[in-house]
């Protein structure tokens, strides 16, 4: 069986490729060792049509409708916050309270719409802090900053320690879908292979 080679050039939200990614490239390089990766951490909306990446992966819906998106998983949102905070501040008993309380923004994310079943809200969110880097509004909030709007899985391990627990457990954030995002519909083999092999493992992610 031919093996394919070569590198492959991604662009990738640092958050996103520490929590998610890391673990899948090790598994992935150690089968097919004769591709390597170029990896660009950055939100950056990268140019696929005129700059030199194979593919990137992003959060949330498609800007350029002429791109090509390949769905990886699909990431559930909760509030969270620390016990500390939550003594300190008082507990919200519905998402009107939030207004009363020390939340942290993620670039952006001043609205924070919120879904309990058939019932939606919107909340807009008080801050004295507005960060992009997502591991860092992980790490406000474990040292009693304020609440977090924030996947499950990205604070899974301080739920288990007991530093973080959920606020208002009846609501969630809109899911977040992460893509894999492409110029074309026609990829080369190192490529289709990667992706095919990102998308397995994210759907096993999901399962779990």
């Amino acid at each position: 069986r031919e093996y394919p080679v070569g590198k492959i050039r991604v662009s990738v939200p640092v958050d996103f490729c520490v929590e998610y990614i890391a673990p899948f490239l090790v598994e992935f390089s150690e089968i097919y060792r004769e591709i390597d990766f170029d990896i660009d951490l950055t939100s950056r909306n990268v140019d696929l049509f005129n700059e030199a990446y194979d593919l990137a992966i992003r959060m949330g819906n498609l800007q350029n409708s002429q791109l090509i998106a390949r769905p990886l998983i699909k990431l559930e949102v909760n509030l969270y916050a620390s016990s500390q905070y939550l003594q300190q501040a008082g507990y919200p008993e519905n998402p009107e309270d939030l207004v009363k309380h020390q939340c942290i923004e993620i670039l952006g994310g001043k609205n924070w719409v919120l879904h309990n079943g058939n019932r939606k809200t919107s909340v807009e969110i008080s801050s004295r802090y507005v960060v992009n880097n997502m591991g860092m509004v992980r790490k406000l909030c474990i040292y009693n900053q304020g609440i977090i709007l924030m996947p499950e899985k990205s604070v899974v391990e301080y739920l288990n320690s007991g530093h973080l627990v959920r606020v208002l457990p009846a609501w969630k954030g809109t899911p977040i879908i992460v893509n894999a995002i492409t110029a074309s519909r026609l990829l080369p083999a190192k490529i289709q292979i990667f992706l095919d092999f990102l998308r397995k493992k994210m759907s096993e992610l999901s399962e779990k």
